[in-house]
């Protein structure tokens, strides 16, 4: 499978202690996993698993993967991130913004919280889960 080596190397950094670092790297992780799911050479993970669940509609995992994308839109929006003008919600089609998260206690206002990004890395790692039962393996 085309990545593996890259999906291997990101695990590595799945247990490391930081909320940030493994929720980001599992999201990497997820959209290298469906590498060949439009929209391609995309960072919209969003869509990716939204097409995904329509390839799979019918089967006992599509309802799980449609929790999980509900999921992960609504931790999305729980997330502040600078912007080329101010700041924003982590945007659906470009994860990788979530480095410059704002995080509590360097800013006053429209911050991330810590228990926003644990709950967006346990999001991820359910969909990572959720993948497996589909015959993703990450």
């Amino acid at each position: 499978m085309p990545h593996a080596s890259n999906i291997k190397e990101l695990k590595k950094a799945f247990s490391c202690g930081s909320n940030l670092v493994e929720s980001y790297c599992r999201l990497i992780a997820i959209e290298l996993q469906l590498y060949d799911i439009e929209p391609l050479k995309s960072h919209h993970i969003i869509n990716k698993l939204h097409n995904l669940y329509n390839q799979c509609a019918g089967r006992p995992q599509a309802a799980a993967l449609n929790t999980r994308i509900a999921e992960l839109k609504h931790a999305f929006r729980e997330i502040h991130v600078e912007a080329r003008h101010g700041t924003c919600k982590l945007p659906f089609g470009s994860y990788p913004t979530i480095r410059y998260v704002r995080l509590q206690g360097d800013w006053l206002s429209s911050c991330t919280e810590e228990r926003k990004l644990s709950k967006l890395n346990e999001i991820a790692k359910q969909t990572i889960a959720t993948l497996r039962t589909l015959d993703n393996k990450i």
